[in-house]
C-alpha cells in the first residue's frame, strides 16, 4: 500500500458530523476499511472508514473522531496506528469509542501479508478486547 493523503482526505461530514465543528476533530467514512470485534460481551462492527500508510506507520480510522470538547452521546470510531511490517505485531495504539465508553489500548495482532487487513488483540482492565480489520 503506498503513502497516500487522498484516502485520508475524505469527506467533511458523515452521519450528521461535520469535521472541524462541536468538537469532532476528524471523518472517516465513505471509504473501504472496516473494523469488527468485541469488547467484553459487546460487539461492534463499523465500515467506509479509510487506511493510510506511511515508510514508518499504517493507519486504520472508520467513523468519527471526536475531541474533549465534543458533547453528547459519542459517535462510534475505531483507529489503529501500527509498524507497516507484515506478520505479528504487538504495542500498537488503538482508540475504540463504539459501545458507549472510550476505550485507549494498546492490540497485538497479526498484520496479513498482503497489509490490507489483521486481527487484534488485547485487554481494557478486566474487559478483553478482540477483532479484525481490513482496507
Amino acid at each position: 500500500m503506498p503513502t497516500t493523503t487522498a484516502a485520508a482526505a475524505g469527506p467533511t461530514t458523515c452521519n450528521g458530523f461535520t469535521k472541524g465543528k462541536s468538537g469532532v476533530i476528524n471523518v472517516f467514512c465513505g471509504g473501504g476499511a472496516k473494523a469488527t470485534g468485541k469488547i467484553g460481551s459487546d460487539s461492534f462492527e463499523l465500515d467506509g472508514g479509510s487506511c493510510v500508510q506511511g515508510a514508518t506507520f499504517m493507519s486504520v480510522n472508520v467513523g468519527v473522531l471526536v475531541g474533549p470538547d465534543f458533547a453528547g452521546d459519542l459517535p462510534d470510531y475505531f483507529g489503529l496506528v501500527l509498524k507497516p511490517l507484515a506478520g505479528p505485531f504487538s504495542n500498537a495504539s488503538a482508540t475504540i469509542d463504539t459501545v458507549g465508553t472510550p476505550h485507549a489500548v494498546t492490540l497485538s495482532g497479526s498484520l496479513d501479508d498482503n497489509m490490507k487487513g489483521g486481527r487484534f488483540t488485547g485487554t481494557d482492565g478486566s474487559l478483553p478486547i478482540s477483532g479484525s480489520f481490513s482496507c
